[in-house]
């Protein structure tokens, strides 16, 4: 995430001669680089006649270039948590500058005016019981010039101290924009001391340093109280000023923590969903090993970011609070707090401690109680989890610290460093919504006088907008026609003719509040149209303009032309415009024209018909009307922060930042249609993100290698493509990637996709070679990513033959849905066994190996020591064959599998075998997923029903028994099952509800009486006090889908409407009576 420098404080480097004070100096922050240096001069300037700066035995080198030559002006690096020692020539004297210097002096020897920028921010008041407390950096002042003679002097510092913090902490928000810390619901402590061993572990573990700050500062009470009775000794004297110190800079360092996360810039500037957002978890469950309580569902909540920019003269005052919304649930919560941890983290402990920072941008108070009323409402009114809303934050901030002390969140943002954009738009991807509208928390986005983009509820959007931007619409010239979108602010207006874009572009000055713009033109426009384009968008509240052409005739076109070349060639101009302001930063257009520079600018678009839309009689000079254009457009180009031109096939979202290209997203249905005059364009280095639906051909080859060879910035990357393109568009990422690191250049491409292709052409292929899609992964250091494999469909053999012997060892994750041949396995093996194989998840079906094969994968498994998910189907078990395969596998690997698969007829025959291997679910322990799918109804023995009631029974609830006990099942399928007397009853009972996610007994005879037996197991809890967490029940073609009895009837739909009352989120399938 990249901070903007008003964002946060320059950090300060301290310096010491010999046994003097420590001076701090203000670094700068390179513009090009963003990191910080101290300039030599200003150590001149400070310390007189230097001869060199060390940081212990080290002497501290000037930075250099890539010839390592020194940079000027002379300069070093920024050593955080460091104070370097300067050594001054042997006849040098040093002298403290004076007030000229820009130099802070340590916090021990000044006053408060002088401290540094992050103490100032804090608004310390003193306690209404002590008359003449002062500040704190006054008492550190004292206690700096006090001597420990007087036990009272001591006493009456140190109570002075820790009164002005409690007070400080409870203090309200003044009515300036100061914002302060207090604090929020009492909490229990883990410690009130102040021991060596509690300092150590809030430096070396940043993740849980915030807590531990505040926990202290909930103690102070204590801490005054025990160090009233104390004797004075002089180590306690310098302990307490150190330690007055250290709070103050750890006061600070929260602030700006939570200052860098809610403040960080984003991707493509306008935040595409709302900002703020916290996760907690919807159901809690109990470990059947440690018996503690485990978070489990986590559930996604939007907040209002209302505050001084949408509060009135007469309304009162806003705070963040809850949205008006039910929430989403979250997919991958462990890969959300990997992305967004900090964030949610931050806010969550706004919640909990009611900690603020004083914001620049405008950040308002949050409204800690209201939020926390409103939450209980929400979990109360849809059945999520009955334990209090204070445990479930304290869980949630223990579990998100744990993600990143382990390591778990990579992107997440460091402490005080300046960062890279925070991608809010993959934020969608992590939530279960059908959201197509791109709408979330039923939020508005409004920009502030500053020019921050905030997401708000209804509420406080009509009290920003008095007048709602539709009904100025209304009353506006040229916007009757338009279509508004009040949930996004976007207002889209088709313009027929040059009259109609008058009224329109006079309209714009004249409607507030509009900040989103789509534009249609149909009509043939000229340079004269752009101009007056520009001007109305420079001119208005519009910082996102969408602008696309209707396929219309031109007078001046040639017959030969087709509309949609006359469509597709609309915005050349503005293109070019764009190309042409980051080709050459430092030259004018006049000197590239008169010195006549040679650019690939001019060579790509010499040949084109360089203004489509131009009139004949402006044609003369394709030069001079260029600049004209670029001139004209340029106003409206710094204006906005995102342009989205839609071409005839594709579209270009581009961000802008003052005239500038920051980033490209180019969303392209095929690279064919990619336009000669968008390619230099595209291949100029400001991709960020390109998605292309259909199969590249191997014509194009050449341009996707030059896209993702010069395209640095790129980190998302999604192909649709078929079976037969798979693998050598994968050679082409690698030796793209490749490409960028033999050159040193930093590449951001970490992931990419290939997924289907939906196209015609793509479907054919499919039928004949099957379905194949793959993402890969790369490290920062590798050319050769990290591979996850699924085969949709069984390939056909002779085009994969290589795939296991090329990319066996980087393959990670393999799901081959049946389609795993002999042939692929003996050359996984020969690859595994020549380098240490990555596979750490793999499902393997063995409908297509023989018991040679599976001897194969065998040796494929037992050799990969990162798998942790393992997964075996097992089809036509009546197969004596298939049933020495099952045992191949099983028996050495039962103790590691997560999900079985078992299916066959004449069930009699076959599972006595498999009993012997898996008797109990102690030969199971890591079973997550149980599956017996039949393909026609099979009958199952009693002694069979018996073997059911075992493996789906959940772990002993003994304590003595934890060490010998399994994982609880998150999933059960029992299809095609007939059950004889009371065995469905039997094994329904059975079941462990306490993990279970998804139920199937589709096509089983399941009837009323076990629905009925079903029922009371979730009244009762599952034989436990845990929330149910099942989220799918699949009763398809079961007896309850053939009711026929009127009585039947009633008590079918009597026992449906109680079972969707205990679990209203319950997704449940093949109940009619609920439709």
């Amino acid at each position: 995430m990249r901070l903007d420098s008003a964002a946060l404080p320059p950090p300060l480097q301290g310096f010491q001669v010999g046994n003097s004070d420590v001076l701090y100096i203000k670094t700068r922050r390179n513009n090009t680089t963003g990191q910080c240096i101290i300039l030599w001069k200003d150590i001149l300037q400070a310390f007189g006649d230097v001869k060199h700066v060390r940081d212990g035995p080290t002497i501290v080198s000037f930075v250099t270039d890539d010839d390592f030559e020194f940079l000027e002006p002379l300069r070093i690096d920024y050593h955080p948590d460091v104070t370097l020692e300067v050594v001054l020539n042997d006849d040098a004297v040093f002298t403290a500058p004076g007030g000229a210097v820009d130099v802070t002096p340590a916090p021990a020897s000044t006053s408060a005016s002088n401290l540094p920028k992050g103490y100032s921010d804090i608004n310390i008041q003193p306690s209404p019981s002590i008359a003449s407390a002062s500040t704190p950096a006054a008492t550190l002042q004292q206690m700096d010039t006090s001597t420990p003679s007087s036990a009272s002097t001591s006493q009456s510092i140190v109570e002075g101290l820790a009164t002005q913090q409690t007070s400080r902490l409870q203090a309200s928000q003044s009515a300036t924009d100061t914002n302060m810390l207090y604090t929020g619901p009492d909490r229990p402590s883990s410690s009130s001391s102040l021991s060596k061993g509690r300092e150590h572990k809030r430096h070396d573990d940043p993740a849980a340093e915030r807590t531990m700050i505040l926990d202290e500062a909930q103690d102070s009470s204590k801490l005054q109280a025990a160090l009233a009775n104390s004797e004075p000794h002089p180590w306690k004297e310098s302990t307490m000023v150190e330690k007055g110190r250290s709070t103050l800079e750890d006061l600070v360092a929260i602030q700006n923590r939570i200052h860098v996360v809610l403040n960080q810039t984003y991707g493509f500037h306008s935040p595409p969903v709302p900002q703020l957002f916290i996760a907690l978890p919807k159901v809690h469950k109990m470990d059947p090993q440690t018996r503690k309580k485990t978070l489990h569902d986590f559930r996604l909540f939007f907040l209002c970011d209302c505050g001084p920019h949408t509060e009135t003269v007469t309304a009162k005052r806003h705070e963040i609070h809850l949205a008006h919304h039910v929430g989403y649930n979250v997919l991958r919560p462990n890969d959300l707090f990997g992305i967004y941890g900090e964030q949610i983290l931050a806010l969550l402990e706004m919640i909990k401690y009611g900690v603020v920072a004083p914001f620049k941008s405008g950040l308002a108070s949050i409204a800690q109680q209201d939020t926390m009323n409103k939450l209980e409402e929400l979990y109360s009114a849809h059945g999520f989890s009955t334990y209090s809303l204070e445990s479930l934050v304290d869980d949630t901030i223990e579990y998100i610290q744990a993600q990143l002390n382990n390591g778990a969140a990579s992107n997440v943002p460091d402490k005080l460093e300046l960062n890279e954009g925070l991608d809010l738009g993959k934020l969608e991807y992590f939530l279960d919504t059908k959201n197509q509208a791109h709408t979330f928390g039923d939020l508005y986005r409004v920009i502030t006088d500053k020019g921050y983009i905030k997401w708000v509820c209804k509420d406080h959007y009509r009290e920003r907008y008095p007048l709602p931007l539709k009904q100025q619409l209304d009353g506006t010239p040229g916007f009757g026609n338009a279509i508004f979108a009040e949930e996004t602010g976007r207002v889209s207006v088709n313009i027929a003719d040059g009259y109609e874009a008058e009224e329109v572009y006079e309209g714009l000055a004249n409607v507030h509040g509009l900040q989103e713009l789509m534009i249609c033109l149909g009509w043939t426009i000229d340079s004269n149209d752009f101009g007056l384009l520009a001007l109305a968008i420079a001119t208005s509240t519009i910082d996102q303009l969408i602008i696309h052409g209707s396929r219309v005739r031109s007078s001046n076109m040639m017959e030969s032309k087709s509309w949609k070349v006359e469509m597709d060639y609309w915005f050349d101009p503005i293109v070019r415009s764009l190309y042409r302001s980051v080709l050459s930063d430092n030259d004018s257009i006049d000197e590239d024209l008169t010195e006549g520079k040679d650019h690939a600018f001019s060579h790509q678009w010499e040949s084109l018909v360089l203004d489509r839309q131009l009139r004949e009689e402006e044609r003369g000079d394709a030069f001079y009307q260029m600049r004209v254009m670029r001139a004209a457009l340029q106003p409206m180009l710094v204006k906005l922060k995102l342009l989205t031109i839609r071409r005839g096939t594709y579209t270009l979202h581009v961000s802008l930042s003052e005239g500038e290209v920051t980033g490209i997203n180019a969303e392209i249905i095929s690279l064919a249609d990619i336009l000669d005059v968008d390619k230099p364009f595209l291949l100029d280095g400001h991709l960020t993100s390109i998605s292309i639906k259909r199969t590249p051909d191997t014509m194009r080859d050449a341009l996707l290698k030059d896209l993702l060879s010069q395209s640095t910035k790129l980190s998302r990357l999604y192909i649709g493509c078929h079976a037969l393109r798979v693998f050598p568009l994968i050679d082409i990422i690698i030796a793209a990637r490749r490409n960028v690191v033999r050159q040193k250049s930093p590449s951001a491409l970490g992931t990419f996709e290939l997924q289907q292709d939906d196209g015609p052409e793509a479907k054919d292929i499919e039928s004949i070679y099957g379905r194949i899609t793959c993402s890969g992964k790369f490290a920062a250091d590798s050319s050769v990513p990290d591979l996850s494999i699924h085969f949709a469909a069984r390939p056909h053999e002779t085009v994969y033959q290589d795939i296991f012997e090329r990319y066996g060892s980087s393959i990670v994750s393999l799901d081959s849905c049946s389609s795993i041949t002999d042939d692929m396995a003996l050359s996984f093996d020969k690859t595994t066994r020549q380098k240490d194989p990555k596979l750490s998840s793999l499902i393997l079906d063995t409908e297509s190996l023989s018991l040679t094969g599976a001897h194969y994968m065998r040796l494929v498994i037992q050799r990969s020591r990162w798998l942790s998910k393992l997964g075996l189907y097992f089809e036509g078990l009546e197969d004596k064959v298939n049933q020495e395969k099952a045992a191949e596998l099983l028996t050495p690997f039962k103790k590691r599998l997560n999900v079985l698969r078992l299916s066959g007829t004449s069930s009699h025959t076959w599972i006595p075998k498999i009993k012997d291997i898996c008797t109990t679910r102690h030969d199971l322990p890591q079973l997550e997923s149980l599956e017996l799918v039949h393909k026609s109804l099979t009958a199952v023995p009693h002694s069979y029903a018996q073997w059911l009631v075992a493996m789906v029974s959940g772990p002993p609830g003994t304590a003595a028994d934890v060490q010998g006990t399994w994982r609880p099942l998150k999933s059960i399928r029992l299809e095609n099952l007939s059950c004889v007397g009371k065995d469905w009853g039997t094994i329904i009972e059975a079941i462990d509800l306490t993990c279970l996610e998804t139920l199937s007994f589709e096509n089983s005879d399941v009837g009323l009486r076990e629905f009925s037996v079903l029922i009371n197991r979730f009244s009762n809890g599952g034989h436990g006090s845990c929330e149910i967490p099942l989220k799918s029940l699949n009763l398809q073609g079961t007896d309850l889908t053939r009711v026929q009895r009127l009585e039947d009837f009633q008590e079918l739909t009597g026992l449906s409407l109680k079972l969707r009352a205990m679990v209203p989120m319950l997704d449940i399938l093949g109940l009619s009576v609920l439709d």
